[in-house]
């Protein structure tokens, strides 16, 4: 790490040096400014936490989610009485409150990692889908205590669940994201 603070000081000098005789500015000004322009780079470019890194980390994370989101849908309603009504693609638009483009484009990621397969209209959980949907409700248990979502009633986990909604129709629980 001192070999890169060393290496970018004396690559700012030397670029600032020559840019500043090219341009007949001071030379310790273009110094100054092109030490500016490595730390600005630093900050885009960094590996762990540079600008895009992060960007492009929580555009993988938005489309993991919304994979997962899916699988938990068609688990939901899987081997119900609704299962045909529920588990097909014009139901997603309505369900999810997706536009058609993004429920295509997660429906075509879904089917190109195994997570899901489509069997004429419907929409059926592979083994690899159905235990991605298993693990949702055991992540957000993880995440919450128990205690604190036993003392609560469905509506205040709703608003307690830190975007997670739960509710329950007899013995079926149902997650969803908001």
């Amino acid at each position: 790490m001192l070999v890169f603070g060393v290496a970018i000081s004396i690559a700012s000098s030397v670029s600032g040096y020559f840019l500043a005789l090219a341009l007949n500015a001071s030379i310790g000004g273009m110094m100054a400014l092109m030490t500016g322009a490595f730390l600005i780079l630093a900050l885009a470019c960094g590996p762990r936490h540079g600008l895009v890194v992060r960007r492009a980390r929580r555009r993988r994370q938005m489309r993991d989610n919304e994979t997962r989101m899916l699988a938990v849908h068609l688990f939901n309603h899987e081997n119900t009485a609704r299962e045909k009504d529920e588990n097909v693609v014009e139901a997603l638009h309505t369900h999810l409150g997706w536009p058609a483009a993004r429920v295509d484009a997660v429906m075509a990621r879904s089917l190109e990692t195994g997570q899901i397969v489509r069997e004429g209209r419907l929409l059926r959980l592979t083994p690899k889908g159905r235990s991605a949907a298993r693990q949702i409700p055991r992540t957000m248990a993880a995440g919450c205590p128990r205690r604190r979502l036993k003392s609560f009633s469905i509506g205040q986990r709703e608003r307690a669940g830190a975007g997670i909604k739960i509710s329950q129709a007899g013995d079926q629980r149902e997650y969803s994201f908001r």
